[in-house]
């Protein structure tokens, strides 16, 4: 009934935002970016839509059953776009139920929280979700979902289903990249099948695609590609300006950090000496940080940049009361949200934007911190931290 809730939340949401609310979304990226290929696709031109589609084209491949049958149904964008992201939004609340409603390993209780556990229901108002529907990038969501069961099956040992998710994940949305490794590092074994198995299906879901993108030339391209017109200030390399090297090369950058993250949680945990909990429980803390850092080092960093490392959070913490998540998402909003919105106010100039980037970066520098600290800092140096701050921190993860 959680999962049920949650799922038709959002999904009255997604028609009210894109039915009644028109003028939210008569300029969205579906529009210019999905819908498109989707109407190229219903006329049977198939290598033309791949070289139409815009970075994230894996996304569109995997939900074009369902965006070619509202472009059937209707010459309207509206039904192929509620149709498409209807299963991206959809996992989201059906992860929040699979989380709240698994048994545990203490006391063998159930670790539903009763009192708002409805982890589903929380992500169907929350107002970053809610945007990223307003801004048609639903697929944000699955990648997200997928990461997180990927690293979740993977630290229970079921290494190919892992290894299949997550590269899932990078094929809808090229940023969870930074996440394989993650998903390598905390299984207890089989991690040389694991590498192998990962490297082979994003060889599968990539190479054919990129070669009919190109044309057969087998250019791959920059994950960075230039920042072109997009560099907003909240992020860490506003103050190095579009044409930094930093700022160029921000994508590669972020793929990379999600190795080193990955290959100094292993050389300091190893995970086959930890207990499957606490390789779920890491593993977990170790992707928030490396989804954390994608948002902060990201030169486009838009509001649906946040949802990932958002839902993370929210699993993490899925049995816990959400006073903490509610904050560190109204915050990020707040900072992140564009000023056209609405939601807040736009000081303009060059200065103002100097404001916004100082105050992003004063709320996610120290978490970046707080969470490098908790993943690779001895536990002796947690417990001091924890006791200095007090309740400006959250509650340990029961997961």
């Amino acid at each position: 009934m959680i999962a049920l809730a949650g799922v038709g939340g959002l999904l009255l949401s997604l028609w009210l935002t894109v039915v009644p609310l028109r003028s939210l979304t008569q300029t969205n990226d579906f529009i210019s970016e999905a819908w498109p290929v989707f109407q190229t696709l219903s006329h049977g031109r198939l290598l033309h839509a791949l070289q139409v589609a815009p970075a994230y084209y894996g996304s569109l491949i995997l939900r074009a059953p369902f965006g070619l049958l509202g472009a059937a149904v209707s010459p309207h964008w509206q039904l192929s776009y509620i149709l498409s992201a209807a299963p991206c939004l959809a996992a989201a609340p059906l992860l929040g139920a699979w989380l709240t409603s698994e048994r545990g390993p203490s006391a063998g209780a159930s670790l539903r929280w009763r009192w708002c556990g409805p982890l589903g229901l929380l992500l169907a108002v929350n107002p970053v979700f809610l945007y990223c529907v307003a801004l048609g990038h639903p697929e944000q969501i699955l990648s997200a979902v997928l990461a997180v069961v990927a690293v979740i099956t993977a630290a229970r040992g079921r290494w190919l289903v892992a290894m299949v998710l997550i590269a899932i994940a990078a094929f809808n949305q090229p940023w969870a990249l930074a996440a394989v490794p993650v998903a390598v590092v905390v299984l207890p074994d089989r991690r040389g099948r694991a590498l192998i198995t990962v490297a082979l299906t994003l060889g599968i879901l990539f190479v054919p695609t990129t070669l009919l993108r190109t044309g057969g030339s087998g250019a791959v391209g920059s994950l960075g590609g230039g920042v072109g017109q997009i560099f907003y200030p909240q992020q860490l390399w506003w103050w190095f300006g579009p044409h930094a090297w930093v700022s160029i090369h921000a994508h590669e950058l972020i793929v990379l950090a999600g190795g080193v993250c990955a290959a100094a949680w292993w050389s300091l945990h190893r995970a086959d000496r930890l207990t499957p909990d606490g390789r779920l429980r890491e593993g977990l803390l170790l992707l928030a940080l490396v989804l954390l850092l994608r948002t902060v080092m990201d030169p486009w960093n838009n509001l649906y940049y946040e949802l990932p490392f958002l839902i993370v959070l929210y699993a993490l913490y899925a049995r816990r009361p959400p006073v903490h998540l509610l904050v560190v998402t109204a915050l990020m909003f707040l900072l992140t949200v564009p000023p056209e919105s609405g939601f807040r106010p736009d000081w303009g100039g060059p200065t103002g934007a100097d404001l916004y980037a100082v105050a992003y970066q004063l709320l996610t520098v120290p978490m970046v911190g707080l969470l490098a600290l908790r993943v690779f800092g001895s536990r002796h140096h947690w417990i001091r931290v924890r006791g200095r701050l007090g309740n400006l921190l959250p509650p340990s993860p029961t997961l």
